[in-house]
């Protein structure tokens, strides 16, 4: 039970990443947009 709390939460953790990346992704790619067009 214990490992697989364990996991669940490192899952977990991995998707909060995935979410963060795709965000400073995303920002970046509108600061790169509306850099170039000012």
């Amino acid at each position: 039970m214990k490992v697989h709390k364990n996991e669940s939460i490192l899952k977990r953790i991995n998707e909060n990443i995935l979410g963060i990346q795709c965000f400073v992704g995303n920002v970046i790619l509108y600061w790169l947009y509306f850099g170039n067009n000012m």
